[in-house]
């Protein structure tokens, strides 16, 4: 029996249909859509992967900046994460540093994603957020492309941090809780700033003058 890949009525009615085609309906007690409804769950619940050492693969992602796991928490898998690199891979205070995402497809597709980076603090403090423009991306099952972006000027202070990665089918910055991903990989890579420790997390340009006495 094919699950579904999202929650939707439609998804639910499916994946009864199904249901009922391979377990008599009089041994369900009528509780087929509380039972697809629950496969759908265990199905979307992400799972995470202890990294090992000096691997490069892992998880099916290939990246010179994991972290301790990956926590991969798929939705629709029609296009999927399979690299993230950070170059250098250790970053200075106001240098710059390239992320490069690749994506893989998994059917063929021209697909429209966007891709989201999140930094964030080891205990899970957001920094900030980095947000691509929808793409055009037209892929054949098994073929690639690598969206890379470039911070000209790292603005956070050393430290070492982890970001987050995902790709959506759909996403609206002003609500977010309408997103619809294809997958998101939590808190799954390393940026380490190093550097002289300093106080708080950002480092914000800034000009000191002296102003004229008041009149």
């Amino acid at each position: 029996m094919k699950v579904p890949t999202d929650d939707s009525p439609e998804a639910i009615e499916a994946g009864v249909s199904a249901l009922n085609d391979f377990v008599p309906a009089d041994l369900l007690h009528g509780r087929q859509a509380e039972i697809v409804a629950a496969i759908l769950a265990a199905a979307h619940k992400g799972h995470t992967t202890k990294t090992k050492p000096g691997k490069e693969v892992q998880a099916g992602v290939r990246s010179n900046c994991l972290a301790e796991s990956i926590s991969d928490w798929p939705g629709d898998r029609s296009i999927r994460i399979s690299s993230v690199n950070i170059e250098p891979r250790h970053v200075e205070p106001l240098r710059p540093c390239t992320i490069s995402v690749g994506i893989t497809a998994e059917v063929d597709g021209d697909f429209e994603p966007t891709v989201a980076i999140l930094i964030m603090t080891r205990d899970g403090f957001g920094v900030t957020r980095l947000l691509s423009p929808t793409l055009q991306v037209p892929l054949r099952a098994g073929e690639s492309s690598v969206l890379a972006v470039t911070m000209d000027s790292v603005m956070l202070l050393p430290r070492d941090y982890v970001f987050s990665v995902a790709l959506f089918s759909s996403y609206h910055p002003d609500d977010p809780s309408t997103a619809v991903r294809h997958q998101i990989l939590s808190r799954s890579f390393r940026l380490d700033v190093i550097g002289p420790k300093s106080p708080g997390l950002a480092r914000f340009p800034g000009e000191f003058r002296l102003l004229d006495k008041d009149a």
